[in-house]
This record gives C-alpha cells, sequence and structure tokens, in this order.
C-alpha cells in the first residue's frame, strides 16, 4: 500500500490503544491481513506499550460478577448466545483476520 507512513503509524497506535471506532476498527483488520508495513506498525505499539501493562496492579474480582454476567445475558440463555446471535457469525467470519494479524 501507499500511504504516509506518518498516517500508518498514527492509525496502527490508535488500534493498538483501542480508540478506534467499530468501523475503523475493522477496516483496520482487514487491513492488517493484506499490509505488511501495517503489520509491523501495530507490532512496535504493542512492543512500545507493554511495558505500561505490567505497571498496572492486579484486580481481584467481585465474587459476584459472574452471577451478575449471567443475569444480563438473554434470558434463557446458559452463557451461550442464542441460535440467531449474528455476533457468532462474525466473529467467526472475522477469525481468519485476527489469526493473521497476530
Amino acid at each position: 500500500m501507499t500511504e504516509d507512513p506518518a498516517e500508518r503509524d498514527l492509525r496502527a497506535a490508535e488500534y493498538v490503544i483501542g480508540t478506534l471506532g467499530a468501523d475503523e476498527r475493522a477496516a483496520m483488520d482487514l487491513e492488517l491481513a493484506v499490509d505488511p508495513a501495517s503489520r509491523a506498525a501495530v507490532r512496535e505499539w504493542e512492543r512500545r506499550l507493554a511495558p505500561l501493562a505490567e505497571t498496572v496492579p492486579e484486580v481481584e474480582p467481585d465474587a459476584g460478577i459472574w452471577p451478575r454476567i449471567l443475569r444480563a445475558l438473554p434470558a434463557g440463555s446458559s452463557a451461550a448466545p442464542a441460535a440467531n446471535d449474528n455476533r457468532v457469525a462474525t466473529l467467526s467470519r472475522k477469525l481468519g483476520l485476527w489469526r493473521a494479524a497476530a
């Protein structure tokens, strides 16, 4: 791809820190599947920011978190999405892209 390296770097940074909108993130996922320079930019940002994760203290989740999550799921759910939940199909289609990006 021919583009401004600074623009690619900025998009990679936003991708890594999670500030891209859903459409921008989906476009970046596709870009990562086909553009080695974009994949390298993302890897570099992940390397730069990884030390920050070590500065965050571990937090023990509240004991009641799983019951609250289960209550928030659709009625009749046993922690599995409904058969007509299109999110599963969408995630399955993107699995190949995620693997390529990783």
